[in-house]
């Protein structure tokens, strides 16, 4: 089997498994890249001067040219806009049940400063109630939406 020419892209919310994706993308050859971490390219910088290029509704990406496939943020966030830029390309949605995606996210950000990627304001993430009730409301926001649309489009494989 070879491996597709195109471009590949995981839309899984993070905490779905998009580390796992990213390492098996670069394991099957991709050049892969997996959110916006600092060192990670280049002018990578947790996502700032990408969000402020979103936010002014330009979807065309530094990242674009520069990998193969991008797993985690800001992918997700923005599916149908590189869908209508790149109709040929493969996707790849990666999911997780409510309640353990919660427990993961309370569990990974204990203690951390939530990157500008994970959140609009910075918070310190934790075992809080106010912690949770965010974790809580990304995904019902993000994904639960997405979950309830039946099927997904023909162009997405889904990874529970």
């Amino acid at each position: 089997m070879s491996q597709y020419d195109g471009k590949v892209f995981g839309i899984g919310f993070y905490k779905t498994g998009t580390t796992s994706l990213f390492e098996a993308l670069r394991v099957l050859g991709y050049d892969t890249v997996n959110g916006d971490t600092p060192g990670s390219y280049p002018g990578a910088d947790d996502g700032i001067t990408l969000i402020r290029q979103i936010d002014a509704g330009d979807f065309h990406l530094p990242t674009f040219e520069m990998f193969d496939a991008f797993t985690d943020n800001p992918y997700f966030r923005i599916w149908r806009e590189i869908h209508a830029m790149y109709p040929e390309a493969r996707y790849i949605l990666t999911t997780r049940d409510e309640e353990s995606w919660i427990a993961s996210c309370t569990s990974f950000y204990r203690n951390r400063r939530i990157r500008p990627m994970r959140a609009s304001t910075t918070l310190e993430a934790g075992s809080s109630n106010s912690s949770q009730q965010c974790s809580s409301s990304s995904w019902r926001v993000t994904t639960r939406p997405r979950q309830k649309q039946a099927p997904p489009p023909e162009f997405v494989t889904t990874v529970v």
